[in-house]
């Protein structure tokens, strides 16, 4: 792995297993999204169900996209706040 914050956050150190997976809120309201995905899907026609399904894939990578772009914000943040009160404590 070329970049320590990239083997965090693909699970190699473990972080990513426990940050919102199991939380109560984030599990009620994926169950809601789902229902609400099914519903929907279940009134197309087979051509809108393959465009949906489709659109849902990208929809998939470009939140994976996000999360990882601020997961990774959110650490350089962090350093540099040490950074600067590591300065200020000098």
């Amino acid at each position: 792995m070329k970049s320590i914050l990239k083997a965090i956050y693909y699970g190699q150190l473990n972080p990513s297993e426990t940050i919102v997976l199991h939380d109560r809120r984030y599990q009620k309201n994926l169950r809601r999204q789902i229902e609400l995905s099914n519903r929907l899907f279940r009134t197309f026609t087979p051509e809108q169900q393959k465009f949906f399904e489709v659109l849902q894939q990208q929809e998939s990578k470009n939140n994976a996209y996000l999360l990882e772009k601020s997961f990774n914000t959110g650490f350089q943040i962090g350093a540099k706040i040490m950074l600067e009160l590591k300065g200020r404590s000098s």
